[in-house]
């Protein structure tokens, strides 16, 4: 079935702060009518003493993890990239984040002819030492118009109204400040030295079998990338443009307040209609 918000949200938890497991606490307190404290969750720290990650692959995930936000890389919620370069006040503290969309199985397109969309629409939003997961869907698995980068933008909105404390903080960097750059390069570095040993060591069967392994690492990153495409080419076709409908709703948000704020005094055609029913106006 997947995995769960809670198990999503313990695992972006582990990358954010430097790869402790997470054991969550599902209820904080519980309080009375007069806000009296009930029941309090005990105080220990929700860190495990067991390391899952390396920091320095932590700090190099989550680097990873900042290009999704990053118009020029063609991430997935760039667009919210594109405004936060724009307007220095929008989101001013890190961000990184992970979108994610499930498409309709080809078994269950019957049962809603006519209908497009995906049944479900996943993002994570990271900020230092913080994790928010969003889930968009219907219980039923019916199609709906969404995708990840559209759930992005209502996190968006929300981390700008409620995270701005965290301006002040930073992401962990890789003990040796690699970054994502020459990660790469680190690996086809310490692949050649492992050859290099294995030449000296005249280990031929092992040089062969290191190489026929980048071979064929290779071509299982050419089959991801094709995948990679074909997912977004779906989430293309089943959903509409996140990035405007983020300025439709910024929109209406300011034409309520507006409304909202404006007293015009009672609406004389109610008082009309409460004084002459309809049919016996004067």
């Amino acid at each position: 079935r997947g995995l769960g918000d809670v198990y999503r949200d313990r695992l972006y938890a582990s990358i954010t702060n430097g790869g402790y497991a997470v054991k969550p606490k599902l209820i904080d307190r519980v309080v009375d009518a007069k806000q009296q404290v009930l029941w309090q969750a005990s105080s220990v720290s929700p860190l495990s003493e067991s390391n899952l990650l390396s920091s320095q692959s932590c700090a190099k995930t989550l680097k990873l993890m900042e290009s999704v936000f990053d118009p020029e890389k063609e991430g997935t919620a760039g667009f919210i990239g594109k405004r936060r370069n724009e307007n220095p006040d929008y989101l001013p503290f890190p961000i990184a984040g992970k979108t994610g969309t499930v498409q309709i199985p080809k078994q269950h397109k019957k049962r809603y002819r006519g209908l497009n969309g995906a049944r479900d629409a996943w993002f994570v939003g990271i900020v230092p030492n913080e994790v928010t997961v969003l889930w968009f869907g219907q219980d039923n698995g019916v199609p709906m118009p969404a995708s990840g980068p559209s759930v992005a933008a209502v996190w968006a909105r929300y981390a700008q109204a409620a995270l701005l404390g965290k301006k002040n903080e930073q992401f962990p960097l890789a003990d040796d400040e690699n970054t994502t750059e020459n990660l790469d390069e680190d690996i086809d570095k310490n692949l050649d030295e492992n050859i290099d040993e294995d030449l000296n060591s005249g280990s031929e069967e092992k040089l062969e079998e290191e190489l026929d392994n980048k071979k064929n690492n290779q071509i299982d990153n050419v089959k991801d990338s094709e995948r990679e495409n074909e997912v977004q080419k779906d989430e293309k076709e089943n959903s509409y443009d996140a990035e405007s409908e983020y300025e439709k709703q910024e929109q209406e948000l300011k034409e309520s307040d507006k409304d909202f704020r404006h007293d015009s005094g009672p609406d004389p055609n109610i008082e009309k209609e409460a004084e002459y029913p309809e049919g016996t106006e004067p």
